[in-house]
């Protein structure tokens, strides 16, 4: 078994610094911010870096690695999981503390490199992703509210735990039916996603449905001969902003009904309340007309059930 080797380096004297895998050998760059979110969704395959895509079965003791290597074919490594896991946070911190200190690199903002080491500090990367206990889920806030009155491109925050930003809601970009079905998915289907548009590039937040087990007394449930308690109170969610905002992405393990309301109340409360948008660029709109239309095009007996049981 071979030892991961990701180092946050320059190639020659003078060169930037980035993050390197070494592959056959050789030295291969790493997208920092693929890197940080292979290590939250590490069982999807996607484009890592210079010519390769990659994906990770993270298990107890080892990381496989599953790489499309554009010049080479497909490749299986094994990697140590300490080793694996605390040189992936390492890179990464020195990456971003770089930023920080020097403003060295071009991928991230001084916030976003910031929120990238917080990101760090609390993910926890399970054991086993099929089987998940309480000790590898730490349950956050979800954060959503509209901090402006509604206008073209709308004010709202969005975020888990103390990691959040501000984004726009744009007028034209969004129809408000479509995010009432993706809002209605996210009870019937647990899980999901809602795009939030900013002008033409969307906010991406993804819900999946997780089970979370706990050994307790004899009076839970048995499965393969272990006391257990299950809880499907929890879903892991994942943030991708805009193309608009230098930023990782954002994830964070938040409880299901939270995330539902705090989506639904938001755009309906977003209409309840006055604007002098209408007033001053569209004075041939009727704003109470248009919020009415806005309101039953948004309101779900299926949500408002949900949330009533």
């Amino acid at each position: 078994m071979q030892n991961a080797i990701f180092q946050y380096k320059a190639l020659e004297p003078g060169a930037l610094k980035e993050i390197y895998i070494t592959l056959n050998g050789k030295p291969r760059w790493v997208c920092p911010k693929t890197l940080y979110s292979r290590l939250w969704n590490c069982d999807e395959r996607e484009w890592m870096g210079d010519e390769f895509e990659a994906s990770f079965q993270i298990f107890e003791d080892e990381v496989w690695c599953y790489i499309l290597d554009y010049r080479s074919g497909h490749l299986t490594l094994k990697f140590e999981r300490e080793s694996f896991i605390s040189d992936a946070k390492q890179a990464l911190k020195s990456f971003c503390e770089d930023i920080l200190t020097n403003n060295a690199t071009r991928y991230l903002s001084s916030e976003g490199a910031q929120k990238m080491i917080e990101g760090l500090q609390s993910m926890t990367i399970p054991q086993n992703y099929s089987q998940l206990f309480s000790a590898d889920v730490k349950v956050e806030k979800f954060t959503f509210e509209f901090t402006k009155e509604y206008s073209c491109d709308t004010e709202f925050v969005i975020g888990f735990g103390e990691r959040c930003y501000r984004s726009d809601f744009s007028d034209w970009s969004n129809e408000l039916d479509i995010i009432r079905y993706e809002l209605e998915g996210l009870v019937l289907r647990r899980g999901g996603e809602v795009n939030l548009h900013n002008e033409d590039s969307p906010n991406i937040l993804r819900m999946k449905s997780i089970y979370v087990h706990d050994t307790i007394d004899d009076s839970c449930v048995k499965i393969d001969d272990s006391c257990v308690k299950i809880d499907d109170s929890c879903v892991k969610m994942t943030l991708y902003p805009d193309e608009f905002h230098y930023e990782p992405i954002m994830f964070g393990y938040c409880k299901r009904r939270e995330v539902i309301e705090k989506l639904y109340r938001g755009f309906m409360e977003l209409f309840s309340r006055d604007t002098s948008w209408f007033d001053e660029d569209y004075k041939d709109v009727n704003w109470d007309e248009f919020r009415t239309n806005a309101i039953s095009q948004l309101k779900s007996q299926i949500i408002e059930d949900y949330l009533k049981s």
